[in-house]
Parts: structure tokens; sequence; C-alpha cells
């Protein structure tokens, strides 16, 4: 600042800065080494000891507002024309939204009531959209992108609060913004049975986790809760758990089909789920005693039998949370483990049960049974056995210390084992003696050492690659 030309230095910076960003689609790839540059100029105003003045108070809202424009005008172009959403790059997209939130600091009343102008107008709009008859399909989706470009930036304009100098007054700019995104939250949720947006989903996903760094746990500041409280009957951070675990179960009930979705739903459970005194806390709330009593598929679809291969390894997630919150409470209160325990092994069991009464109600040869039943109960049924699988690893992760727990799991896996080596037995009892005996006149002797390599191969293979997935995780 001491230098002749910082003046028409940073001012220069600022309009290439802003030309950059009005030309997004050509540098979004490369828009963090210049905001790199923002970020660290902003983060050291409160050392600057300098008389002369730096001018990022003129020029760095400049920059904030021109980031939030240029995102919310690409929107129109990505819808219309088919071009690479940036919003997609979730990688990215954070690293951008870690710089935004430095930059958008700087002259914070002013950022932060720009982005109050543009949100309330944005969500009028799609509201009048929805409303409206015969609304082009185009329209509402651009609207409902440009909200969650706006719940981003919310959100990474809250999380600055860690990084810069805050205090009440900022407190309650952040408690405007945060009544604005729970507002819209509540009126997407409502109309989820007809029209649902995943980027506006996982936004409000990222919404709640910068909230949750900055106003949830035992040194979070409180200030926010003055205004939420006015605004939305919110006066403290359990009412907002109880709120952030509301919208986790909702996810969890109708995103059963996005992956993308249910992953982040499940990584801010888990978050949620880690600080001891915010699970003793959380522990109490109905919502959380809902999930540990109704943990089912009919609740939850990626809980299902037809489950893809990221619902699977979500289920170790989910369960290890759900284990976190049951640990507060169990010591060695058997019935309740068996409550919680009780709809993770049902359906799998059942199901395999059924496949054998099948086979045995309707094959003409009782003599082919075991085959039938074995192939079908093992191989038909591996994605359930995976997912139960999945459901101990989970559980076990989190329950190492607890002993109940711990003789609960080995009696639940012994007698899984137990079933899946009556059925190899069967297979084996076949292969070697049913098969050879009955058909002794035409088969050769290599046609029976080949099933014999066979049934090898699978005794080897098959069975230490559907448990020892429990070990994996």
């Amino acid at each position: 600042m001491e230098s002749d030309n910082y003046t028409s230095f940073i001012q220069e910076v600022a309009k290439f800065t802003v030309m950059s960003l009005q030309q997004l689609q050509f540098s979004h790839n490369s828009l963090h080494y210049i905001l790199s540059l923002w970020q660290r100029l902003v983060a050291s105003m409160p050392y600057v000891k300098s008389s002369q003045p730096h001018h990022l108070d003129t020029y760095a809202p400049e920059v904030s507002r021109a980031m939030i424009m240029a995102h919310l005008q690409m929107v129109s172009r990505v819808i219309n024309d088919g071009m690479e959403d940036p919003i997609d790059d979730l990688g990215l997209l954070q690293q951008q939204l870690d710089q935004f939130a430095i930059i958008v600091r700087c002259e914070y009343e002013a950022n932060c009531t720009f982005i109050v102008q543009l949100f309330e107008r944005s969500a009028r709009l799609y509201d009048d959209l929805l409303k409206k008859a015969g609304s082009a399909e185009k329209d509402v989706l651009i609207e409902e992108e440009r909200l969650a470009w706006l719940v981003y930036f919310i959100g990474a304009a809250i999380s600055g609060r860690v990084a810069y100098t805050a205090s009440d007054e900022t407190d309650g700019i952040d408690a405007q913004l945060i009544c604005r995104v729970m507002r819209l939250m509540g009126y997407t949720d409502n109309k989820l049975n007809r029209r649902k947006s995943e980027k506006l989903e996982l936004a409000n996903m990222q919404f709640f986790e910068y909230f949750r760094k900055v106003y949830i746990g035992d040194q979070s500041p409180k200030g926010v809760y003055q205004v939420m409280k006015t605004e939305l009957g919110i006066d403290d951070e359990l009412v907002v758990m109880s709120i952030m675990i509301r919208k986790i179960v909702t996810n969890l009930k109708f995103w059963g089909d996005s992956d993308n979705v249910v992953t982040r739903s499940l990584q801010l459970l888990n978050d949620l789920s880690m600080g001891y005194s915010s699970i003793r806390r959380m522990v109490k709330l109905d919502e959380v005693q809902f999930l540990l009593k109704n943990h089912t598929s009919d609740n939850f679809p990626f809980l299902g039998t037809n489950s893809t291969l990221v619902d699977l390894k979500c289920r170790t997630a989910f369960y290890a949370s759900l284990a976190r919150l049951l640990s507060t409470e169990l010591v060695e209160d058997e019935d309740k483990l068996e409550e919680f325990m009780r709809p993770i092994g049902g359906e799998i069991f059942e199901t395999c049960l059924f496949e054998f009464s099948l086979c045995a109600s309707n094959d003409p040869f009782p003599w082919c049974l075991p085959i039938v039943a074995g192939i079908s109960g093992l191989f038909g049924e591996r994605v359930g056995v995976t997912g139960l699988s999945r459901h101990f690893a989970g559980l076990c992760i989190s329950n190492t210390k607890t002993c109940l727990f711990a003789r609960y799991v080995h009696d639940c896996l012994y007698r899984l084992c137990d079933y899946v080596r009556a059925w190899l037995l069967c297979l084996f009892v076949f292969l070697i003696v049913c098969l050879p005996v009955a058909l002794s006149s035409s088969l050769p002797l290599c046609l029976s050492i080949y099933l014999l390599v066979c049934l090898c191969l699978f005794l080897v293979a098959y069975l230490p690659k559907t448990f020892c997935i429990v070990f994996q995780d």
C-alpha cells in the first residue's frame, strides 16, 4: 500500500476479476487462482497498520457481487444451450465457495442485503411458476438452479464467520439469511410428492453442513438464535438439530433414487453424531428415536434388496451413525438392543426361507432341490446378505467397546454362517454323490473331476467374498 502504484494495481486487478467472472464459461476452471488472491487480501485486512487506504472495501464487494451474478446468469445458458454446469463439479465448487466465504465478509452487511434481494426475487418467481398452470419446464429448472446457487452462497457466507472477525451485528445478518433458507426448505419439502430438485437438495445439505460447523457446539455463538426465535420460533441449537434430523429422514425416505442426496444426507448425520455432548442431546429427540426404531426398507428405500452398489456402501455409514446414537443409552439393556437389531436381519432370513419353501413346494424332483434352492438362496439373495454384512460393519465400527453388542453380533453372524454352510453342504452332496450316481452310465470320469474342481473353487472364492466384507470397512 505504500507503493505509488498500489491504487492503480488494485483497481486493475478488480477490473480483470470482474471481466473474468463475466466470461465464466471460459474461465471457470481457473477462477480459483484469482479468487485466492482476493481471499488473501481480504483476510489480511484486520492486520493492516498502514495509514494509507487499502481500497479493499471498495473493490472486494464488487468481486463478491460479480461472482454471484455471473453464476446466476450462467444458469440460463446451461439449461437452454446444454453448457457444462459448474454446479455439478462439487470439488471445484467447494474450493471456490471457501474462497468466497472470506471475500464476502468485506462490507458484509451490504453484500448480504444484495444476496437477500436476489434470493427473495428468485423465490417469489419460483413460487409463481409452480402455481401457474402451463409454466415452461425450462423456466422452472432455471429458477431452481438459481436458488441452489444462492443457497450455496448463503452457506458459504455463514461459514466465513470462523475465519473473520464477527460481532452480534453480523450474527443478526447471518440469522436473516438462515431464516430465508429454512423457509425455502419447508416450502420445497411440502412439494416433494409432486416435484423434486436434486441440485437444490444438495445445496440444502451443504448449507446445513456450514451451519453445523459454525453455530452448533458447546463453544458456538448464540447470538444468531435471538433473531431466529423472532422469525421462526427457533430459540436454541437443539431445535435446529431436530430440523436437521427431520430433513435427513425426509431425504432418506423420498430421495432413495438419488445416490448423491442419500450420501450427503448420511454424511451430515455422521457429522452430527460425532460429538459426545451433541449426541447426548440428540438422542432425546423424537426424530432420532424414530430412526433407532424404524430403520427398515419400508421407511428408507435404500435399505431394500433392490439396492445399488452406492446404496450398499451407504448402509455402513448409516448404521455407524445409528450405533453411535444408540451407544449413549446402551449399557447392558439387552431388550433395547434386541429392539434395535430386530429390523436388520429379519427380512433377509425370511426371504431366504421363502426361496427354500418355494422350491420345496413346486419342484417335482426332490433330488434336485439342494442345487436349485442353494443357487437361488445364495446367489439370488447375495445383495441381501451383502447388505446385512454392511449393516454389521457399520455397527461394529461404532461399538468396539460394548460387550453386550459384541456378543449379539457374534451370535447373529454365527447363525448366518450356519445357514450358508447348510446350503453349501447340500450342494456338495448333490455334486459329489447324487449326480455321478444318477448319471454314472453316461457321465465320464473327467466330468466328475470337473464338478469337484468347480465345487472347490466355489467354496474357496464365494464364501470369503461374501462375508469378509464385514472387515473391509
